[in-house]
Formats: C-alpha cells, sequence, structure tokens
C-alpha cells in the first residue's frame, strides 16, 4: 500500500514582492527581526539590516536568502522582514 502525500501550506508567506520594489532600480531596504537585537553601545533595535541595490527587487531577495542564514540563528529571531524605504526625489540632490 502506497500512503499519499498530503502538502501543508504555512499560514505565512515565505516571500512577498510587492510593486513597490520593481517600481525603482535604485532602492534601499531594511530588515526588521521579530524581536529587538542588543547593539555594541547598549542600544536595541528590531532592524538587524540596512542595504543598498541598484538591482532592484532581485537584489533584496538574495541579500535576504543570505541574510537570514546568520540572523536566524540568533536566539529568540523567528522571522526577518523587509522593507523598502523610499522618499520623494529633491532637485540638485545626487540619489
Amino acid at each position: 500500500m502506497s500512503s499519499n502525500l498530503k502538502p501543508r501550506l504555512s499560514p505565512k508567506a515565505a516571500v512577498t514582492i510587492t510593486r513597490s520594489a520593481i517600481k525603482n532600480d535604485k532602492l534601499v531596504y531594511i530588515a526588521i527581526a521579530n524581536k529587538p537585537m542588543d547593539y555594541n553601545d547598549g542600544k536595541r533595535s528590531r532592524i538587524v539590516y540596512i542595504g543598498t541595490t541598484q538591482a532592484g527587487a532581485k537584489r533584496i531577495a538574495q541579500s535576504a536568502a543570505s541574510k537570514a542564514e546568520n540572523l536566524l540563528k540568533e536566539h529568540g529571531v523567528k522571522s526577518l522582514d523587509f522593507y523598502t524605504v523610499s522618499s520623494k526625489l529633491r532637485q540638485g540632490l545626487k540619489s
């Protein structure tokens, strides 16, 4: 007798890509952990990584995969969320 495999979906998506990530080529993105991390100056923050890219959403996905491997090993960190940071352009200001 063969038993059938029953696939089970995780309640949360592993990766979600939105239009804001593919709209611009130059992006700044941040990784947010589910719990605050300690820094050398004694402060705590849920922001665990800040990155920039000129390759768009592809680079964010690559970075998420590589950074997650190390950051998820930290005690108590169960999830990382990556967000793009944007602002309006200013005339005469190099981006």
